[in-house]
């Protein structure tokens, strides 16, 4: 009746297995129940919490959960499926972690599709650890970005023919254009095309351009513009970024 999914390099903690079921148990209404995770870097030994640890358990109603799933960055959804117990009858109805085929990102559409069966239970403990890796140990290089790129307008794709999903993304505040637009923005932080820092190969950088292409859907195609505005526009938020301090106070004396 449940399952769970859990990386090769991901473990629980004792406890994990009775506190998921005991939540979701209690929410006859909730597709899946997931909870606050140890994020395990690899290269730096460090740890921390994957989720602000001030968020009380609770029930997410689908159109709040669904909120939080497109803000992508949210603190409550990323990395959820580590050890999230789902409902077997609505994972299959939606066709479960290969739903829109992504690479890289299943745990994006699959949620979206739980969360047209269903809610959300979040569990405010740390029950399961995820190892983060970085670009020495290939998860952050010039492939995984351009598949990420690619998975992005994929599941753009995805929602804009899936009526159900499009439905619930619209009751929460997201119309496929403001979807595209932060599935843009994240590109700009995400993929740094700067000379030096990410090694890509002629076939990775032409997949990324041509990905930011299709998202910003042009009628007159970028080509190879499109890279060196996107690094220009990195640069500068960065910069930014920075000397935001500094900024503040020079607006706040005008």
């Amino acid at each position: 009746e449940y399952l769970s999914m859990m990386g090769s390099d991901d473990w629980a903690e004792p406890g994990w297995l009775s506190t998921m079921m005991e939540a979701i148990l209690a929410h006859p209404s909730a597709s899946f129940a997931f909870s606050n995770l140890t994020l395990q870097f690899q290269k730096t030994g460090e740890t921390r919490a994957a989720r602000d640890e001030s968020i009380p358990a609770q029930l997410l109603p689908s159109v709040e959960a669904t909120r939080q799933v497109l803000e992508w960055t949210s603190h409550m959804f990323s990395w959820w499926i580590v050890g999230a117990i789902v409902r077997s009858e609505d994972y299959f109805a939606v066709s479960g972690i290969a739903r829109y085929a992504t690479v890289h990102n299943g745990d994006y559409p699959l949620s979206l599709g739980l969360l047209t069966r269903g809610d959300a239970c979040y569990v405010d403990k740390r029950l399961a650890n995820y190892r983060l890796w970085g670009c020495d140990e290939g998860k952050a290089d010039g492939r995984r970005q351009a598949v990420i790129v690619e998975d992005m307008v994929r599941i753009h794709a995805c929602i804009e023919t899936d009526k159900p999903v499009r439905t619930l993304c619209a009751k929460a505040g997201w119309s496929l254009g403001r979807i595209k637009r932060r599935f843009i923005a994240l590109t700009i932080f995400w993929i740094d095309l700067r000379p030096g820092k990410v090694q890509y190969s002629t076939d990775e950088r032409e997949r990324i351009v041509h990905g930011l292409d299709r998202l910003v859907s042009a009628r007159l195609r970028f080509g190879i513009l499109l890279a060196p505005i996107f690094a220009a526009t990195q640069i500068v938020l960065r910069v930014i970024w920075t000397f935001r301090g500094w900024i503040s106070r020079k607006l706040l004396r005008r």
